[in-house]
């Protein structure tokens, strides 16, 4: 049995969010009250910029010498000033984000710096255990590459490269770790599968990850309105709790 863990983006809250309580997961996620994140990057490495999400700090990194801009920005905002600002300077997007490389290395030096060692959300992290943790759209073709796409037809990148940093903080890399199926599925430096054979397999996974999130979801709400009461007050009589989380067995 594997526990799943569902999150939204972090800011529009969804089903998921009530259910597993992990929207911190998200990278829209206001760490206001966690501390803001702080990054630098290698295209101007005496500059540390202040960020209140993870969504502003990857979205800074396509235009990093206005990087300040999208300091204090939520997720939302932040890709909106990234599209207004591709759209005044002509497709002026770096595609090196300011010297960390792919989208995929990027995304990952930003999830290590919210995630840093000895700090709250780490541990958060860390409360999760050894569940898949699972990025849940909340509609189809919001986001293919870093979610499931809603109907698990996405590759659930986000959610991968948090198991890689949880593993990391836990020590866990070898082993019986994600970190370790993960890697016989995909290139760990590059985030691309190895074969097509391992990708579907891989989305199988996430595909039935998704249906049971999502079934579970639907449960609540149908719960909830016979009864009368909120999703939220039902979420007890359809999880099992585990860490103060509620997962789901994939």
């Amino acid at each position: 049995e594997i526990g799943v863990i569902g999150f939204s983006d972090g800011q529009n809250i969804s089903g998921c969010d009530y259910l597993c309580k992990a929207q911190y997961l998200g990278n829209s996620f206001d760490l206001a009250e966690w501390g803001q994140m702080e990054l630098a990057a290698p295209a101007r490495p005496r500059l540390d910029v202040t960020f209140q999400n993870a969504e502003a700090a990857f979205c800074a990194l396509k235009f990093w010498t206005r990087a300040e801009e999208f300091s204090t920005l939520s997720g939302d905002a932040a890709i909106e000033h990234m599209r207004t600002l591709d759209v005044e300077l002509g497709d002026w997007q770096d595609p090196n984000n300011a010297g960390l490389g792919t989208d995929w290395n990027a995304m990952r030096a930003v999830l290590e710096k919210k995630f840093e060692e000895e700090k709250g959300m780490a541990k958060s992290l860390l409360e999760t255990g050894d569940t898949f943790l699972l990025y849940h759209a909340n509609a189809v073709s919001e986001e293919d590459l870093w979610s499931d796409n809603f109907d698990g037809s996405g590759l659930n990148w986000l959610g991968l490269q948090l198991m890689l940093v949880r593993d990391r903080l836990a020590k866990t890399t070898n082993g019986q770790s994600w970190t370790r199926h993960i890697r016989r599925i995909f290139n760990e430096e590059t985030g691309e599968p190895w074969s097509k054979l391992q990708e579907d397999q891989w989305r199988e996974t996430v595909v039935g990850a998704a249906d049971i999130l999502e079934g579970a979801v639907e449960k609540t709400r149908a719960m909830a309105a016979v009864v009368g009461s909120s999703a939220e007050k039902m979420t007890k009589l359809v999880i099992r709790q585990s860490n103060k989380q509620g997962h789901f067995i994939l």
